[in-house]
């Protein structure tokens, strides 16, 4: 099997790190301009770097951004990952047979009934007793039960104004310890967050078009087309000017994502792992000081880090094949000689209890939605639309 070339590697930290699409200047990653056109071109069309359109739900008015994360019994994975996927917020939809894996953008006021686990024989669903409860007060973590369609839910969810999501789906910091690089440049990067008052921001939102703009923004795949496009008319450079301003406001952000599971070894590393871990704070324990001991102490860098205050859900990359090496082989840097890093499951112990992680092989893993935002719906709709 081929390696992923130094200078391949260098290019996916450059995209990483989001230089070239805040209109600076091409620096071809230190290569010739035509071995950095053509070596780009290659990471594209072998899917080895993707992009999507992430909108942010607090500017775009969703009341709640949801996470679930599920052991479904073996006959029931199939039909629960149906309902969670007929869930009209659903953007996110990972199945394997250890795990389902959702995200949900709850829409305001009235939001569809969520396709939570039932018990068998019953129409009613179980009650997910995490995150906020009907008084909007905090609830404890759902607990393993009998007679449902998950033997363990867990659910975290919050107003996207908050710091629920400091860390949405930026592999930067994975790929910088797998490559050994030298840091990161724009990780963490969250999701949502409260903005600052933008008279702009405000003047576009009212506009009778912007519900379409957004549709058919986050219909769009940035790099579909853009490879064959001169290096300046790449990305956002080359959207229609509503379009455009819809990322220049922060309704919409480009975001590089990275698929390992098509990726070749770099330097003879290959992720092949995914976990996500959930467990409960442990009392006086905080959510900023976890993040920072993981990344500081373990070295590890999730690619997603969700809490709301009561409860935490991780997710990070792996390189190890067998259940015994699981507990070290979360991409970190050495841990061997002079530096060596505190393992991350006594980093995870000082902070939750319940710890509760799930693994998946990333060869057996159904991504069944893949930050498919286009099926959203936004209230309204109109033929025109700001220029």
């Amino acid at each position: 099997m081929r390696e992923v070339t130094s200078g391949e590697a260098r290019i996916i930290s450059q995209l990483l790190s989001g230089e070239g699409q805040r209109g600076q200047k091409p620096h071809y990653a230190g290569l010739p301009r035509s071995t950095y056109v053509v070596a780009r071109r290659r990471i594209f069309q072998e899917r080895w770097v993707y992009d999507r359109y992430v909108p942010n739900p607090a500017l775009l008015g969703f009341a709640r951004v949801r996470l679930q994360l599920a052991r479904p019994y073996a006959e029931e994975l199939h039909d629960l990952s149906v309902q969670w996927r007929s869930d009209p917020g659903a953007v996110v939809l990972w199945q394997h047979p250890n795990l389902l894996f959702g995200i949900f953008f709850d829409a305001p006021v009235h939001s569809p009934s969520r396709a939570i686990p039932r018990r068998r024989g019953s129409t009613a669903p179980v009650a997910l007793t995490a995150g906020v409860d009907e008084a909007g007060g905090p609830s404890p973590p759902v607990e393993a039960g009998t007679g449902r369609q998950a033997s363990t839910v867990h659910v975290i969810q919050g107003d996207p104004r908050t710091t629920l999501l400091p860390v949405y789906f930026d592999p930067e910091g994975a790929w910088s310890r797998l490559t050994r690089g030298e840091g990161t440049t724009a990780y963490p990067r969250p999701l949502g967050g409260r903005p600052l008052p933008s008279p702009a921001r405000e003047r576009f939102q009212q506009h009778p078009g912007f519900p379409s703009i957004v549709r058919e923004l986050l219909s769009r795949t940035p790099s579909e087309g853009m490879e064959e496009r001169p290096l300046h008319l790449r990305g956002t450079f080359g959207l229609p000017r509503s379009r455009r301003r819809l990322v220049e406001l922060g309704f919409v952000e480009r975001r590089l994502l990275v698929d390992f599971g098509r990726l070749p070894p770099v330097g003879g590393r290959k992720v092949n792992q995914v976990m996500l871990l959930h467990g409960a704070l442990l009392p006086g324990a905080k959510v900023e000081e976890l993040f920072r001991a993981l990344v500081g102490e373990a070295g590890v860098n999730p690619f997603l880090f969700a809490s709301d205050q009561t409860s935490v859900l991780v997710g990070a990359y792996a390189e190890g094949q067998h259940p015994e090496e699981r507990g070290r082989s979360i991409v970190t840097r050495s841990e061997a000689g002079p530096g060596a890093r505190t393992p991350p499951l006594e980093i995870f112990r000082r902070f939750l209890r319940g710890l509760d992680p799930y693994w998946a092989d990333l060869q057996g893993l159904d991504v069944l939605l893949d930050h498919a935002y286009d099926r959203l719906k936004l209230p309204g709709s109109s033929p025109t639309e700001p220029d």
